[in-house]
């Protein structure tokens, strides 16, 4: 039984001490990046008005004695109204930077998310490249063990045996550098995202989208009208300092109102009360330098965003057209190992050296090549899919999906 016990107990330990962190965890975990969590806090704070003036801006009491007698002790209470005008500004204003934050929170959560859809693609990259490294090297060592049986037969080459010999160590370092390139995306994932620390991360046996579905779901989208998040982003830049112009206009203190007392007048049977009056008349500005700033903040944030609508479409239709042209030569090559894979091509140079059995290794090697240009082809094209995505503001849309799965699976 104590056996049994400490058995299960190393199995419990085991299972959790390696979780696995899927890659839909990691993808998911976009909405908890510091800048989409600060904007999110600032966002909220904002929700309790915590920005509304006061009716009254200030409230003074005020005394004075003329000849220094207690007989001639004077009060006062002086009222400072707020500028009704200010307070509007000032809520339009907070009302305006409140949007503002929300789209900066988008912002960030697609920058984000941008990080972590190519931290995933480096890492199937790297691990396919060093799968084939792998393969390679075994090409390699099946070559040798074939020239060294024909060590006494006429098929023996030295100066071949010394190629592959120097072929071999160059396959193995090769192996060694994409591994360290692979575990280093590992490490990636876990310095951007702290809850993969400590957890098992095995992507690979997850499958990745196929070419085919990339550009069928591209196309769909492509069709899809999405309003700009950067110019919707740059518009309400301008809103904000257009208020923020506002506020600095209407930024004038209106005057008071002030209720007195003298004790003086109670003596002279009059009444020790009095009330005075006084209207600001704005015939000039104090505030001008700080409204020529904040003119000069909206009219950069317009050439901002007629900048910003000029470059939307572009961008979109130049990614698009990336990845239309990445699947392509990607469907050609493909294409053409298919052609080499299927043709009698291997047999015939077999048969052209006497049936030596080097030849078909050394075509297969060739072939292996061309894998890993098909690899690097595929990495073009899913980073250019996800900048298409990101260009068409899909990438954030709610509710969020994992646009590298076949399934579009939702992540929330």
């Amino acid at each position: 039984m104590k056996h049994l016990f400490l058995y299960l107990l190393l199995i419990f330990v085991s299972h959790h001490s390696y979780s696995q962190f899927t890659m839909a965890e990691f993808i998911r975990s976009a909405v908890e990046a510091p800048e989409v969590k600060s904007a999110d806090a600032q966002i909220n704070y904002l929700q309790s008005n915590p920005y509304r003036l006061s009716p009254l801006q200030k409230l003074e009491f005020r005394t004075q004695n003329r000849e220094l007698m207690n007989t001639q002790q004077e009060y006062a209470l002086r009222f400072n109204p707020a500028n009704p005008w200010e307070m509007r500004s000032n809520n339009k204003y907070f009302e305006e930077y409140k949007s503002s934050l929300s789209f900066e929170k988008e912002r960030a959560l697609k920058t984000s998310l941008v990080d972590r859809y190519n931290l995933v693609i480096l890492y199937f990259y790297y691990y396919e490249l060093k799968s084939l490294a792998e393969e390679n090297e075994k090409l390699v060592e099946k070559q040798l063990a074939i020239l060294e049986r024909q060590s006494v037969s006429s098929f023996f080459d030295a100066d071949e045996y010394v190629k592959l010999k120097v072929e071999q160590l160059d396959k193995t370092v090769e192996k060694e550098e994409t591994d360290f390139d692979w575990q280093s995306q590992k490490s990636a994932v876990s310095q951007l995202d702290p809850q993969a620390s400590g957890k098992s991360i095995s992507w690979e046996t997850q499958p990745l989208i196929s070419i085919d579905r990339m550009e069928r779901v591209a196309d769909s989208l492509k069709t899809q009208t999405i309003t700009p998040l950067e110019v919707a982003y740059r518009q309400q830049k301008v809103n904000v300092a257009r208020s923020q112009y506002n506020l600095e206009k209407s930024n004038i203190n209106m005057g008071f109102l002030q209720t007195s007392y003298d004790r003086r007048r109670v003596n002279q049977d009059r009444t020790p009360f009095d009330i005075s009056l006084g209207v600001t008349i704005p015939i000039t500005n104090p505030n001008k330098g700080d409204m020529a700033r904040r003119k000069l903040d909206e009219i950069e944030s317009e050439f901002e965003l007629n900048a910003a609508r000029i470059e939307d479409q572009a961008s979109q239709d130049i990614s698009y057209l990336k990845l239309k042209e990445s699947i392509h030569r990607y469907r050609d090559l493909q294409r053409k190992i298919n052609e080499l894979k299927n043709s009698s091509m291997q047999k015939d140079l077999t048969l052209l050296k006497g049936g030596d059995p080097l030849i078909a290794l050394q075509f297969e090697a060739g072939l292996t090549k061309l894998n890993v240009l098909q690899t690097k082809l595929q990495r073009k094209a899913l980073t250019y899919y996800v900048e298409f995505l990101t260009q068409s503001d899909h990438l954030q849309q709610k509710p969020l999906v994992n646009y590298l799965s076949d399934y579009l699976t939702r992540l929330d």
